[in-house]
């Protein structure tokens, strides 16, 4: 199920500790993003109609109370700690190989918190799908789902047709509370240094997505170019968010 991530292990530099302040709680507040310079090899041309993703199946089990309203960038130190080093992480994917922050350096990534009862998490991914298809080799795409076991992960990811993303099963909820995750979903944007270059909570459209991982260093993913990413949700998306499953 794993695509498009290196598992070598590599040597992780210290967190920068250059803010000298706690990462406080997201409140989805939208706020100004900081932006990186790292760049790349064009991406390949996508028409927007292949970009169409099916609409999301229904998700099975109940669902977590949605809070409307509560999107947007995250607010606080992530903010602040825009091109600081993040937070480092080790985690088993769904096959029990364990996949670590410095695998991932080499090209941006996106980390996307989730819960396999959250609705609007299971919605966004067919965008994220489409951005790991669209940018193939420039981007990982990285699935982390909050306080959820590998067989629950992989049933949900399979349910949802993201088979093709890497998914890492955060069964402990530390890594959810290292990046100070207290909204599902939220997507943390990485460049390829492993630097924070931008954040969001809340589901993403494919025009705040592209421009997003411009800000990471994606090429060709500029706010001037959405039509990269030409997926528009459904109106029958819930629009909200979710509390993270545990109380992270």
């Amino acid at each position: 199920m794993r695509r498009g991530v290196q598992t070598q292990r590599l040597t992780q530099a210290p967190i920068s500790t250059a803010t000298g302040s706690a990462m406080p709680e997201a409140q989805g507040t939208a706020i100004g993003d900081g932006s990186a310079t790292t760049t790349g090899t064009p991406a390949p041309t996508v028409s927007p109609a292949a970009m169409q993703a099916a609409t999301p199946p229904a998700l099975p089990g109940a669902a977590l109370p949605l809070l409307p309203g509560a999107t947007g960038v995250l607010s606080g130190a992530l903010e602040g700690s825009t091109g600081s080093l993040a937070p480092i992480f080790s985690l088993p994917d769904l096959t029990g190989t364990t996949v670590d922050l410095a695998s991932l350096r080499g090209r941006p990534a996106l980390l996307n918190f989730l819960a396999t009862t959250c609705a609007p998490c299971a919605a966004e991914l067919p965008l994220l799908t489409a951005a790991q298809r669209t940018y193939r080799t420039d981007l990982n795409v990285v699935l982390i789902g909050v306080s959820e076991t590998p067989a629950d992960l992989a049933s949900f990811v399979s349910a949802n047709g993201a088979d093709s993303l890497t998914a890492l099963a955060d069964q402990p909820g530390t890594t959810a509370r290292a990046y100070h995750v207290g909204l599902i979903p939220s997507s943390i944007f990485l460049n390829a240094d492993g630097r924070i270059a931008a954040t969001h909570v809340g589901i993403l459209d494919a025009t705040s997505l592209a421009a997003q991982l411009a800000k990471a260093g994606v090429a060709g993913a500029t706010h001037a170019a959405p039509a990269l990413l030409d997926k528009n949700l459904p109106a029958s998306v819930p629009a909200g968010c979710c509390p993270v499953p545990g109380g992270n």
